[in-house]
This record gives structure tokens, sequence and C-alpha cells, in this order.
């Protein structure tokens, strides 16, 4: 749960049209789209879907199970928290370059000496949808682009 404060910031399922959908606390959805439990020879029931298959780049049938349905839980929610992010720095007037992963890529002016103060507190704060959640902003000044 995002928060303690009542069901509506649960991760919720349900199916609509073939589609199962999850739910995310800020209340963007996931699609799963023709979604089956399917009998395997192992026994056992399998989550299926229909999906881009990432090497033959071919659409095909994909497995999925708990475990990978919390990965994309879990990165999904950490979107969610940099777009948040994102927009409250542009917000206050500064240029986003680019963003790689969980990176913001800020051009700001030389003058600006409290940019990276306030650029850290601006990612560090909770999204409205997810109070508790703790997050910290962490970076580093350098005159060009490079892996930290």
């Amino acid at each position: 749960r995002a928060t303690t404060a009542g069901r509506d910031r649960c991760v919720k399922f349900y199916m609509k049209g073939g589609a199962l959908f999850m739910i995310l606390p800020s209340g963007r959805r996931l699609g799963y789209w023709d979604a089956r439990v399917v009998h395997m020879d192992d026994g056992r029931e399998h989550i299926t879907y229909a999906g881009m298959d990432q090497e033959t780049k071919r659409w095909t049938r994909s497995e999925t199970y708990g475990g990978k349905l919390v990965e994309n839980c879990v990165q999904a929610i950490g979107r969610d928290c940099l777009a948040e992010a994102l927009m409250r720095v542009a917000d206050m007037g500064y240029q986003i370059v680019m963003h790689v992963h969980d990176e913001m890529i800020v051009d700001v002016p030389d003058e600006d000496w409290n940019a990276y103060q306030k650029i850290s507190e601006a990612m560090g704060r909770s999204p409205v949808w997810a109070q508790e959640l703790l997050l910290r902003g962490d970076g580093y000044e350098t005159k060009f682009y490079k892996k930290d």
C-alpha cells in the first residue's frame, strides 16, 4: 500500500475486454492485453498475455507471475515519482534537457548557486498520492553529462 489511509491507495487489478489492468497508486494503469490463465504441462496455472517479444520484435504470448507483476508495479511507481519531479522542476523554471531512467539532467545557469539544493528538494518531495513514501534526491554538478 502507498498509504495506510485506505484502500484507495492500494494497487488494484481488474479485467476489462480481455485485458488485465493494474491500477497504480497514482491512478495510472498498466495493461496486459488478451490476458488469460492457462493450464500448462507442469500442471500449474500460468498468467499469459499478448505482447512484444523484446528479441524478435514480434507480437507473441508472454508469461508472467506474481514476482514479475510486483517488479512492473515497482518500476511504474518509480516512473510516476520521476514524472512528478520532472514537472515540479520544470515549474521552477529550470530547463530539463533529458532524463535517463531515474536521472534528471537539467541545464542550469552558472549564476544559480542554489540550483542543486532546490532541484534535490523538489525530487525528494513525496507525491500527493503517496505522502508516506520517503524519497530523496541526490545528484552532482558537472559541465558535461556523465553517468555517475
